[in-house]
C-alpha cells in the first residue's frame, strides 16, 4: 500500500511539475533567459529521480519502511524548491511564500522522522543503552545438537533421521539451559510477564513439585525463553555468568560449572538426559555464584573508592618520612573499629621488607624497561595520602597509600594492603577494591616465602620437602597441548597448580563444547628476568595458556599467576 501510495504521488508531483514547466513556457508567461524559473523546474524533477532511484533500489533490499520516508522527502522537495519559479512572475512572491512555508514545515517533520531513532525492546533490562536481550530458541540450537547425536550414533546425515529422533534432538537442546532456568524459576527470578503468559497453568508449580522437569516445561514453552521475562535484578548476573559462555576467560562461568556436573564427558554437550541430580548440584552452584556476584558487582550497599571523605587529619609515616593526609573509604553509615587509623599506620609503617620487594617488582615490571637495575624505585615515591578502607571481615587492617612518583610523574601510583600482604599497584588516587575477586586470589595465594631466593633448580628441589612448593609436568600429558619455552618441569605453588588443573579442565570442556577436538593450546612458562637476561629465580611468575591458532574460531586465555 505504501509503495502505491509513493508511485501515484510521485507522478502527480512529477507530471504536474513538468505540466506547469510546459504550459507556462507556452504561455509566455515566464520571460525568455528566465533561469531562476528553469533552474527551479529542473532541480526540481531531478532531485525527485534522485529519491526515487534510492527509494527502489532500497525497496529491493527488503527496507520498505523507508518509502514512507522518500515520500516525505519530496513533498518536502516539492514545496521548497519548486517555489521558487513563481519568483519569475509577477505578484508570484505571494505564492512563493505559502509554498514555501508549507514546505519548511513539511521538512522539519521530514528531518525529525528520519532522525527519530527505531524503537527497540529492551526486556525490562537494567542497562538499556546496551539493549540487552537473551533468547533461548530451540530452532537455533537444533543443527548444533542434532550434529551430535548423530555422530554419538552413527547417524550419516539428517535424512536419515526418524520424526521421533528430531523431536528428541528438540528435547535435548533444552537440557543445558534447563538448569539455569530452573534456578530462575525456583528463587524467584522470573517476572510478572512470565507469570501473566504461562503461569496459569501450573507449569512451574509442577515443575517445582518435580512432577515434570525443567526441560520438558520449556518444550510446553515451545522451546522458547528470553530475557524479557526475567527480573531486571537478575539480567546483569545472567549476562556475565550465563550469556558469556562462548568467551572462555578466567571467569567461572556456566558452561564449566554444567560440564562439572554432568561429568565432564568429552565428546558432548547436549545429548544427556535431564537429571534432578544434576539440577540439585548446578541450583546450589548457581546460588553460590549469584551471592557472589551480589557481594561484588550487586545493587546492595557498595564501597565506593572514589567517593572517599577528607578528614582534615594528618598522619606521619616513618616508612616514608612523610606526612599523609587522612581519607576515609567505605559505607559511611557503618562506621569505622575504634583506632583504625593508628593501626593502619602501623600496618604501613610495619610492611614486612618482602612486601616492599614485591611491590618493587610490580612496578619494575611497568617503568623499569631499560632502567639502571640498581634503582630503588620505592625510593622514588613520595606518598601523600593515606586512604582507610572499611574492612569487610573481621580482624582486617586494609588501606591503600598514593602519592607522586618520580618515574611516572604524570598520574603518580597507589598501592593497596590488606593485613600487611601488598595486593596490587596502580595511578594516584585509583583505589581499588581490595575484596574484588582478582584481589581476594592475590591475598589468598601469597606464598608465606621468599620465591626470589629460589634462584636455581637445586635451592627449588631443596625446598619441595616443605610442601609450599611442587614440581610437577608443564603439559598435563594430552595431545593436543604444546610447549614453547622447552621446560618440561616447573615449579608452582599449591595454590597455582590447583589454579592450572582448573584451567586444564576448562580446556577439555571447551573443546567438547566447541566440537573442534583437534584444539592445540599453547603453554608458555614466563619468568623474571634480571639485566644479564638470567632468571630471578627457578620459579616462573606465570604460567600463560591459550589457544596456538590464531585462525581458530575458538579462542581461550588462561594467566596462572604463581607469585608476584
Amino acid at each position: 500500500m505504501m509503495k502505491k501510495a509513493f508511485f501515484v504521488i510521485s507522478a502527480v508531483l512529477e507530471g504536474g511539475v513538468i505540466g506547469f514547466f510546459v504550459l507556462a513556457a507556452i504561455g509566455g508567461n515566464v520571460a525568455k533567459g528566465d533561469m531562476v524559473f528553469f533552474a527551479a523546474c529542473l532541480l526540481t524533477v531531478v532531485l525527485f529521480m534522485a529519491i526515487s532511484l534510492s527509494c527502489i533500489s532500497r525497496c529491493r533490499a527488503g527496507k520498505e519502511k523507508l518509502v514512507g520516508h522518500s515520500l516525505l522527502m519530496k513533498l518536502s522537495v516539492f514545496f521548497t524548491c519548486f517555489p521558487f519559479a513563481f519568483l519569475s512572475f509577477s505578484d508570484g512572491i505571494y505564492a512563493f511564500s505559502i509554498f514555501f512555508f508549507i514546505g519548511l514545515v513539511i521538512t522539519g517533520i521530514t528531518l525529525a522522522v528520519i532522525k527519530r531513532k527505531p524503537r527497540v525492546r529492551t526486556y525490562d533490562s537494567p542497562v538499556k543503552a546496551e539493549k540487552y536481550s537473551f533468547s533461548y530458541k530451540g530452532k537455533w540450537e537444533w543443527d548444533a545438537a542434532a550434529a551430535e547425536y548423530m555422530r554419538l550414533r552413527g547417524i550419516s546425515g539428517v535424512g536419515d533421521l526418524s520424526e521421533e529422533q528430531q523431536d528428541l534432538i528438540y528435547g535435548y537442546t533444552a537440557v543445558p539451559f534447563s538448569y539455569m532456568f530452573y534456578w530462575l524459576a525456583v528463587s524467584g527470578h522470573l517476572n510478572e510477564r512470565f507469570t501473566a503468559e504461562f503461569g496459569r497453568n501450573g507449569l512451574i508449580e509442577d515443575m517445582k513439585a518435580r512432577k515434570v522437569t525443567a526441560a520438558e516445561v520449556l518444550g510446553e514453552l515451545d522451546y522458547c525463553f528470553g530475557s524479557e521475562y526475567m527480573k531486571k535484578d537478575v539480567i546483569p548476573f545472567f549476562r556475565a555468568y550465563y550469556d558469556s559462555q562462548g568467551r572462555f576467560g578466567i571467569r567461572d562461568n556456566y558452561i564449566f560449572d554444567y560440564y562439572e556436573a554432568i561429568g565432564e564427558p568429552e565428546d558432548r554437550y547436549y545429548c544427556e538426559d535431564f537429571s534432578w541430580d544434576v539440577c540439585d548440584f548446578l541450583e546450589t552452584r548457581i546460588e553460590e555464584r549469584y551471592s557472589k556476584w551480589e557481594r561484588e558487582f550487586g545493587s546492595g550497599p557498595e564501597v565506593s573508592y572514589y567517593d572517599n571523605e577528607a578528614t582534615g587529619r594528618t598522619v606521619h609515616t616513618e616508612l616514608f618520612g612523610a606526612d599523609l593526609r587522612v581519607h576515609l573509604c567505605g559505607r559511611k553509615e557503618t562506621g569505622f573499629p575504634a583506632d583504625y587509623d593508628e593501626r593502619c599506620l602501623e600496618a604501613l609503617d610495619g610492611l614486612p621488607e618482602l612486601q616492599l620487594e614485591k611491590l618493587e617488582r610490580f612496578l619494575e615490571r611497568e617503568y623499569g624497561a631499560g632502567s639502571d637495575p640498581d634503582i630503588f624505585l620505592i625510593g622514588a615515591f613520595r606518598p601523600d595520602t593515606l586512604f582507610i578502607i572499611e574492612p569487610r571481615e573481621e580482624g582486617d587492617v586494609v588501606f591503600a597509600v598514593s602519592g607522586e612518583a618520580g618515574f611516572e610523574p604524570e598520574h603518580g601510583i597507589s598501592f593497596t594492603v590488606r593485613n600487611g600482604i601488598v595486593l596490587n599497584w596502580g595511578f594516584a588516587s585509583d583505589i581499588e577494591d581490595p575484596y574484588s575477586s582478582e584481589n581476594i586470589r592475590n591475598y589468598e595465594n601469597e606464598p608465606s616465602f621468599d620465591i626470589s631466593s629460589l634462584r636455581s633448580d637445586e635451592d627449588a628441589d631443596a625446598f619441595l620437602k616443605s610442601g609450599e612448593l611442587v614440581k610437577v609436568r608443564l603439559l598435563p600429558g594430552l595431545p593436543y597441548c604444546s610447549m614453547k619455552g622447552g621446560e618440561e618441569y616447573v615449579y608452582l605453588t599449591p595454590c597455582a597448580l590447583k589454579e592450572k588443573e582448573k584451567y586444564e579442565r576448562y580446556i577439555r570442556n571447551i573443546r567438547a563444547f566447541s566440537g573442534i577436538h583437534d584444539l592445540e593450546m599453547i603453554y608458555v612458562p614466563e619468568y623474571y628476568m634480571g639485566s644479564d637476561g638470567k632468571r630471578l629465580s627457578a620459579v616462573p611468575k606465570d604460567i600463560f595458556i591459550r589457544t596456538a591458532d590464531s585462525a581458530s574460531p575458538v579462542k581461550a586465555f588462561f594467566r596462572v599467576n604463581v607469585w608476584n
